[in-house]
């Protein structure tokens, strides 16, 4: 196994003397320290010993029960069941890869894209095929022919997309929720910034948008993963170290047993690595 990339990028920021534009580091003087403090106090004070012991593998029903009703918002249907707590997206990234991907799997991708899931996935010996993204996002029109290579699933980022920072039209969204019904085809929806924007309003989620106007349900797997809270930071990107994944109930046993597989039981308080 090779050197972690991010990790190398993150080395940089430990030098005074550099300003790197490479990770999607938050400035810290946005840090809400003080609202971290009340909230951790109140925690503390009303429910502490519940709050410092192991939890489930699906992580604290409340917070599970509060992603429910945001992801209503957005009109996709979900309860606690499709709910599962990572430590991080990153977690998230290499539980689907665990699930999901066999060596030689292909995997559509947008291109370019987020280097964390390429790492996440090259361990277990995924290949891909790119679609390109112009201005308005993943360019829709060319993925029946990237298609034909017989990809496992999709890997998309809709909103502010990483690297390219664009953000997929409505339309767009419409087409390739229609193609991957077409073709039965999974998308994974990465989400980290969809709610950090200076102007206008958040768009609706991959799911959101397509899926209610397809006549029969959707049969591509759409499981999407955020970063919460996002509310917290405003302009800076999230950087809590939560992760969420929402998938059809048949995938998330599978799930939660990969992530109890490497010991992972949630404490309701707990220091943990995101990237």
């Amino acid at each position: 196994m090779g050197s972690s990339a991010i990790r190398e990028l993150l080395k940089l920021t430990q030098k005074p003397e550099v300003i790197s534009f490479a990770g999607g580091l938050p400035a810290p003087e946005l840090f809400p320290i003080e609202r971290f403090e009340e909230a951790t106090a109140r925690v503390l004070a009303d429910n502490g010993r519940s709050a410092l012991q192991y939890s489930t593998t699906e992580g604290y029903l409340p917070l599970r029960e509060f992603i429910v009703e945001k992801m209503g918002q957005y009109g996709i249907e979900a309860t606690v069941d499709n709910i599962l707590i990572t430590s991080g997206s990153q977690q998230a990234l290499d539980l689907i890869g665990k699930l999901l991907i066999n060596p030689g799997d292909l995997i559509l991708t947008e291109r370019p894209t987020y280097l964390g899931a390429l790492q996440a996935w090259n361990a277990y010996q995924a290949e891909y095929t790119t679609v390109p993204i112009d201005d308005d996002g993943l360019q829709t029109a060319l993925l029946e022919e990237a298609l034909q290579g017989g990809p496992k699933f999709m890997y998309i980022l809709p909103n502010f997309q990483n690297p390219g920072g664009v953000t997929l039209p409505l339309q767009r969204r419409l087409d390739l929720i229609h193609t991957a019904d077409k073709y039965g085809l999974p998308i994974i929806e990465d989400d980290p910034y969809g709610e950090l924007r200076f102007e206008g309003r958040a768009s609706a989620p991959a799911g959101g948008a397509g899926c209610p106007r397809v006549k029969r349900p959707c049969r591509g797997l759409l499981a999407r993963q955020r970063h919460l809270p996002q509310h917290l930071f405003q302009n800076a990107r999230p950087r809590l170290a939560l992760g969420l994944d929402g998938r059809p109930q048949e995938r998330h046993p599978k799930m939660c047993d990969g992530e109890a597989g490497h010991g992972f039981a949630h404490q309701h308080l707990q220091p943990s690595g995101g990237v």
